[in-house]
C-alpha cells in the first residue's frame, strides 16, 4: 500500500474501522473477543480510546484483508484521526498458533512513516512535554491503562527520521521503553546511534525553539534477571513500579550526562 490513500480509499478505511469497533459489541461472533479483552483488563474506555474492533468470521471485506477475519482488530490511526492500516490479533494463546497462522497479521504498508496510539496520545504529550516510545500495540496500550498516557509504538524495526520529525512536532523529550529481551535491547542500541547523529545535526530544531535537540532516555525493563516487555512489566509491578523505574533510571542518565559534560 502506498503511503497516501486516494480520498475514497481513506473513507472507506475509515469506515471499515467504525464497523470492525461496532462488531465488537453487537456481532454473534463477538463473546471470544469481549472474553479476550477482559481477561486482559482491558476496559471499555481503553476499547473507545484506541478503536478496538472484531472482525467477525463472515464479515465482507477487501481481498487484502481476508486476513482479519476471526481477529481482534487493532487499527493504526494517524495524527489526524485517518486509518491508515489494520493489524488483527488471533485470540488464542501463542503456543496454540499453528502452521503458518501468525498469533498477529499486519497489513503491508509503509510503517516507517507511522506510530500506533499517536492519534490518542498527542494532545498528552504536548501537555505533559514528553513521549515514551515502546515497541508494540499491547504495550500503548498497557501503558495508557495505568496512566502512562503519552506512549506510543513503532511500527517498524526502528526509530527513524521520519517518525523523530513527526514526534517533534510535539515534543522533544524522548523516553525509549524497549523490550527487555535481546532483541529490544538491540534495538534500543540502534536508536542511540541514530540520536547521536540527530543530536548532531540542527535539522533537528524545534520551530521556534532556538538551539533546543533532542532529549533521549533509555529506561531498560531487565529487572532482577528477567526479560520484560512494557506490558508484561506493568502487569507485574504496576504503575508506582514503572514510575519508580523511570524515574531512577532518568535521574542516573542525567547524573552520567552533567559527569559527562564536566569530564
Amino acid at each position: 500500500m502506498s503511503l497516501y490513500l486516494s480520498d475514497l480509499l481513506q473513507k472507506d478505511y475509515n469506515s471499515l474501522c467504525e464497523k470492525f469497533h461496532k462488531a465488537l459489541f453487537n456481532s454473534p461472533d463477538r463473546r471470544e473477543a469481549q472474553l479476550y479483552l477482559k481477561k486482559r483488563g482491558i476496559t471499555r474506555d481503553l476499547v473507545e480510546k484506541f478503536k478496538i474492533g472484531w472482525c467477525p468470521l463472515g464479515a465482507k471485506v477487501r481481498e487484502s484483508l481476508e486476513r482479519l477475519k476471526g481477529r481482534l482488530i487493532f487499527p493504526t490511526i494517524d495524527e489526524y484521526g485517518d486509518v491508515r492500516s489494520f493489524s488483527g490479533r488471533m485470540l488464542v494463546d501463542k503456543e496454540d498458533v499453528k502452521g503458518s497462522e501468525k498469533r498477529w497479521w499486519n497489513e503491508s504498508y509503509e510503517k516507517s512513516f507511522f506510530l500506533y496510539g499517536l492519534d490518542a496520545s498527542a494532545l498528552n504529550i504536548i501537555k505533559k512535554n514528553k513521549v515514551i516510545i515502546v515497541e508494540g500495540q499491547p504495550d500503548v496500550i498497557a501503558c495508557h491503562k495505568y496512566g502512562f498516557d503519552v506512549a506510543v509504538a513503532l511500527m517498524s524495526d526502528d526509530l527513524n527520521l521520519h517518525q523523530i520529525s513527526k514526534l517533534l512536532r510535539f515534543t522533544n523529550n524522548f523516553i525509549l521503553m524497549l523490550d527487555g529481551d535481546e532483541a529490544g535491547r538491540e534495538s534500543s542500541k540502534n536508536i542511540r546511534l541514530k540520536r547521536f547523529v540527530t543530536e548532531k545535526t540542527k535539522g533537528f530544531r524545534l520551530r521556534g525553539a532556538g538551539v533546543n535537540f533532542i532529549s533521549v532516555y533509555d529506561v531498560d525493563l531487565y529487572t532482577g534477571g528477567n526479560e520484560y516487555d512494557p506490558d508484561s512489566f506493568l502487569s507485574k509491578y504496576g504503575a508506582d513500579g514503572l514510575k519508580l523505574k523511570l524515574n531512577n533510571s532518568i535521574k542516573k542518565q542525567k547524573k552520567n550526562r552533567t559527569g559527562d559534560s564536566h569530564g
